[in-house]
């Protein structure tokens, strides 16, 4: 687990805007409406079922990805130099799919439980209730940040399905 956290850290520092930055203003944002309106964050129980589903296809977008790879590997499988640095590439890349994917799906899990826990607790403090609204919003923004960015990387890899020359 802690390999797949510090992989996925490090392929997505380069996606800084949509995994680090908008969620950390929106939560704080979050954070000073909780603060300012006594209201709360009352969307644990939405969000189980709807983080499973995701998680699930996202599982599954796991093996989709691999197979092309290996469909890749065997199409250009010849001595010559630009496809083995075209296979290359697209290794890494798959590495990095597969790297974000599992995080998700980790970030995921810890969405539910913390869903599950955070409104059981007997805290009425107005700054748990703050601090409680924002961390939990900014995992939901990270996770969907995260959804986006393997999204973007899907895209890619489709595009490049569509106008293969082999």
């Amino acid at each position: 687990m802690r390999e797949i956290i510090s992989k996925a850290w490090a392929s997505l520092i380069k996606e800084r805007f949509w995994f680090i930055i908008v969620p950390t203003v929106l939560a704080l944002a979050v954070g000073c409406l909780t603060w300012f309106s006594d209201s709360e964050v009352k969307v644990f129980a939405d969000v189980i079922g709807s983080i499973g589903i995701f998680s699930a296809l996202m599982f599954s977008v796991i093996f989709i990805v691999v197979e092309h790879f290996l469909k890749r590997r065997m199409d250009y499988s010849s001595d010559n130099e630009e496809d083995k640095r075209y296979v290359e590439n697209y290794q890494e890349f798959t590495k990095e799919v597969v790297t974000r994917i599992s995080f998700s799906i980790f970030l995921a899990g810890l969405i539910i439980v913390l869903a599950f826990i955070l409104p059981q607790l007997p805290f009425t403090n107005k700054w748990y209730l703050v601090i409680r609204n924002t961390v939990f919003v900014f995992l939901l923004l990270q996770y969907a940040g995260l959804i986006i960015i393997v999204v973007k990387g899907m895209y890619a890899m489709l595009i490049d399905d569509t106008e293969q020359k082999k």
